[in-house]
Parts: C-alpha cells; structure tokens; sequence
C-alpha cells in the first residue's frame, strides 16, 4: 500500500488530465499512487490514463464498482425473504420423503425446494430493485453521473415541468406495485393449490 495517494477527479475533460497526471507523477517522493476518478465513464478519459506506462496510476470509476458495491447491501435483502420461506418448510421430512420415492437430492432441490424458495428471490428481486434505482449516493460516489438513477433524473426532471415528474413518480409506483401485486397473487394461488 502506498504511502500517500494523489486524487484527480475528473469528469469529462481529458484535454487538462494529461496535464495533471503528468504534474502528479513528476512528484519527488517514491512511495505514491495516482487515482484518477472518472466521474463520468468518459472514453477520452480512459485513454488518457491508459496512455501511460505507470503502474501508479489507478482508474476508478465504472459499472462494476458499482454492481460489486451493491453485493453487500443486497445479500440481506435476498437472505430474509429467502429465510422465511425455508423455515416454512420441513426441509428434512421433504428429503426423507423424496428419497423414498427414489429421487435424488438434486431433484428434490430443483422440483420441490426451488419452487417454494422462488417466492423470496422474486420478493429479494424487487427489493434489491428499488434499493439500486432509487439510491443515488453509491451511484455518485462509485462511477459518477454518467449512470442516472431514479432521482438523479427525477432532479434533473425537476427544473423543467411538474407534469413530467408526476407522470416518473406515478410510473414507478404503479410498477412497484404491480410487480409486488403479482407476486402476492403467485403466493396466494400457490398456497391454495
């Protein structure tokens, strides 16, 4: 790890970023690194940096910070959904009586196990989906403005007329809810079954 690192944020203007790469690297002291912070996913950028042959210079921003920095925060959202439906079945009663009839644990997971546990991924699935589009802050903060989230462009939306961010807002919420309609009429006719 080096001793010091020189942020460059940058968004959109690869015509001054050579120029402060170069200032940055001409620094004296041995021991740092350079991370340049694309702000905007700016393909001008990306070939700024990757014209130097400098093993102290450190890209950051893209999608994938982004898509790894959700991992954590979606594990919960997906792991109690996922939970409840487990703990409703007698997952050990299930497996005695599959295997009495001589099917093998993979088809006991894939025929009986899986379906019931469908639910909670579709109930993860629409959690996780509302936390990523409306949570603006990690999107900032990870790849930059280049990828709006819902109320990024719902401000962006909000300096020109009202109507149009009444018609996002209502359409977001008629699709949450439609999906989460959906799902509560999966589950009722799967317990009625």
């Amino acid at each position: 790890m080096p001793r010091f690192s020189i942020v460059i944020p940058t968004r959109q203007r690869a015509d001054t970023l050579k120029f402060a790469i170069e200032t940055a690297l001409a620094q004296t002291h041995p021991d740092f690194e350079v991370v340049v912070q694309n702000n905007g996913n700016d393909p001008a950028t990306n070939d700024v940096v990757a014209s130097f042959a400098s093993s102290r210079i450190v890209l950051n921003g893209s999608p994938w910070i982004l898509i790894f920095g959700y991992m954590p925060l979606a594990a919960p959202l997906y792991y109690v959904p996922i939970k409840s439906n487990l703990r409703a079945l007698r997952m050990t009663e299930l497996f005695e009586a599959g295997r009495l009839l001589g099917a093998s644990d993979f088809a006991i997971m894939w025929r009986i196990v899986l379906p019931c546990v469908k639910q909670g991924l579709i109930i993860g699935l629409v959690m996780n989906f509302t936390l990523a589009i409306s949570d603006f802050v990690y999107a900032n903060l990870l790849v930059g403005g280049h990828f709006p989230t819902l109320q990024i462009f719902m401000g962006v939306l909000n300096g020109g007329s009202g109507r149009k961010l009444s018609v996002l807002i209502t359409t977001y919420f008629i699709v949450i809810f439609v999906v989460t309609a959906i799902v509560v009429w999966v589950s009722s006719r799967r317990s009625d079954a």
